[in-house]
């Protein structure tokens, strides 16, 4: 299992930041851009504001068959993220009506059915594309997804 940024010390992970709180800016890059390369194999467009939080791919290592989980940053209002060239589009639905709240990867990403101006969507059943994004507390936009299959 792979996990972005390392949300709790001790776990068997790949890490953006350890214990210690050093970023280590190099493996942050090269995380996202595995993310960003991943996605695009289901025509998954993340715009270049967006951070990467973390995300999990299953199995490890991945080959293209499986599923990925897990959370982007970006200043509010986010960019949309893009599918096959058009924007993702999510609407506000009571939080029962979404799948993956209880999703481990998007709980460990700080995911929260509370979260102002929370919106989700399924953007491609075929892909199983979920999207769901709020706002933080600090101003931001934080962007969960998962994709199963492919």
């Amino acid at each position: 299992m792979y996990i972005g940024r390392l949300l709790a010390c001790g776990a068997t992970a790949l890490a953006l930041i350890g214990c210690s709180g050093k970023v280590d800016y190099e493996r942050q890059a090269l995380d996202l851009k595995r993310a960003r390369d991943n996605l695009k194999m289901v025509e998954l467009i993340i715009p270049d504001s967006y951070t990467l939080v973390s995300m999990t791919y299953f199995p490890e290592p991945f080959v293209g068959q499986g599923w990925r989980s897990g959370a982007f940053e970006s200043a509010s209002p986010p960019e949309p993220m893009l599918l096959r060239g058009k924007p993702i589009r999510t609407e506000q639905v009571p939080c029962d009506r979404i799948p993956q709240r209880t999703d481990p990867d998007w709980l460990k990403a700080g995911f929260s059915c509370e979260m102002p101006h929370g919106r989700y969507g399924v953007a491609d059943s075929m892909y199983g594309i979920s999207v769901f994004t709020g706002e933080l507390p600090s101003g931001k936009s934080r962007i969960y997804l998962r994709v199963e299959g492919h």
